[in-house]
């Protein structure tokens, strides 16, 4: 799975996944020195922990993916434990406004300045697409 807002939703609904990314070496060692946070997962980033497994590069490879992945859609107890570590983000986005609520959470975690925008304000935008 990628690492944006479907992760979010398959928190949220619950579902069992990994997160993997791998891109060239030059995008990676860029952003790598650009970007600045634990997790790569939006998941994660709001648990502030690990709560799906993450493979970057090098480890996004058949074997890793296949030994997280396997767990997951056959043994009841990993099964049961992701979904109780994936209940706790979904606790965490709470009532409706979830939205607005994850969007505040990145800046916070991302520490983005706001700047000025024709009278009003542009609350930290950033926008990294690692392809």
């Amino acid at each position: 799975m990628k690492s944006g807002s479907s992760t979010i939703e398959a928190a949220y609904f619950g579902n069992p996944y990994v997160v993997f990314y791998k891109t060239s070496a030059v995008s990676f060692a860029i952003g790598k020195r650009i970007v600045k946070v634990p997790h790569i997962a939006m998941a994660n980033l709001l648990a502030r922990e690990e709560v799906v497994p993450e493979f970057v590069q090098d480890d996004a490879n058949p074997d890793k993916l296949a030994g997280a992945l396997l767990p997951l859609l056959t043994v009841p107890d990993a099964i049961r434990n992701a979904r109780a570590k994936l209940a706790k983000v979904r606790a965490q986005l709470g009532e409706p406004g979830a939205g607005k609520r994850v969007a505040e959470m990145a800046v916070e975690l991302l520490k983005i300045e706001t700047y000025p925008l024709s009278g009003g304000r542009l609350e930290g935008v950033l926008l990294l697409e690692f392809v």
